[in-house]
């Protein structure tokens, strides 16, 4: 395992979305890896820059750029679907997908400058999406937009942003859960020097850009069953630990993960990975249990 981009869990299986080498690797409950599937190509089952994963009934779903790949639990791939984007997306990329009672989610990255534009799609045929919410935030950490399937539709926005928004399987509000209380902590010396070179471009075209001097306060969010969100965060001076917190801004858990923030929530469960010079290392946490 190479770079864990995503993961998901379905019954008692882990399935875990390898950026590096376009696999899916499954894993048990005790974090023992079991078998992989997928792999880089342009084959029958194979993947060209995978993006996310989640799963939908019984099937694991794999999101690339530009489409959509289904596979059984064993890893048989059932189908390869191109994905037409919304028409007022230009330049769409998938950046994250979930699932819903009525279909796939689909989050659409819009064009590529600092500007935040995104759109949630709804699959409603094998490959077009109708878009049922939109996002707009001045960020450079634009891929930071979040979506997370929910009991009441589904979560969706941008860290950056004051709350996250719940909307119905219609594309209205229905609830709004903020998170002022999660810690934010100052860019490091690597990102400041990229965004000295993002902020002379835009000097450069004569554009104005408040620049950001915080991360945005987390990085991914999930849901619990009774509708409870749960954020991955940064822990400070910790070499970029994975930290979780619940929808209150206290601590669920933490890591001692140095050098990653492979950390994801699942169900009752949590699945951290880190790189070690053996290779990569997993362990599985119950939230209840420890």
């Amino acid at each position: 395992m190479s770079g864990i981009r995503d993961a998901t869990v379905l019954g008692q299986w882990w399935f875990l979305l390898d950026g590096y080498t376009a696999e899916v690797h499954r894993v048990d409950s005790r974090g023992v890896h079991v078998g992989s599937f997928a792999g880089e190509g342009d084959g029958p089952g194979e993947l060209r820059y995978p993006q996310a994963i989640t799963t939908h009934d019984d099937t694991v779903v794999v999101a690339t750029l530009h489409s959509v790949h289904l596979y059984t639990p064993d890893g048989t791939s059932i189908a390869r679907r191109r994905i037409e984007p919304p028409r007022d997306c230009p330049g769409a990329t998938v950046l994250d997908v979930a699932s819903s009672p009525p279909g796939l989610l689909l989050l659409f990255g819009c064009g590529i400058r600092a500007r935040f534009d995104a759109i949630v799609g709804l699959a409603v045929g094998e490959s077009v999406y109708r878009p049922l919410a939109t996002g707009v935030v001045e960020s450079p950490f634009r891929q930071t937009a979040v979506l997370a399937s929910h009991p009441l539709g589904f979560v969706f926005g941008h860290p950056e942003e004051d709350c996250l928004e719940v909307f119905d399987m219609d594309g209205g509000v229905v609830d709004s859960v903020c998170h002022e209380r999660i810690e934010r902590h100052a860019v490091d010396e690597k990102s400041q020097r990229e965004l000295d070179e993002i902020e002379r471009l835009w000097t450069e075209a004569g554009m104005a850009w408040n620049r950001p001097r915080l991360y945005p306060p987390f990085e991914k969010v999930f849901v619990r069953d009774d509708g409870g969100l749960v954020y991955r965060a940064l822990s400070p001076g910790q070499n970029d630990f994975g930290l979780l917190v619940d929808s209150d801004g206290e601590r669920l858990l933490a890591f001692d993960i140095p050098y990653s923030r492979m950390v994801f929530f699942g169900g009752m469960s949590v699945l951290a990975a880190w790189d070690d010079p053996a290779g990569t290392l997993i362990a599985v946490y119950d939230v209840e249990g420890g």
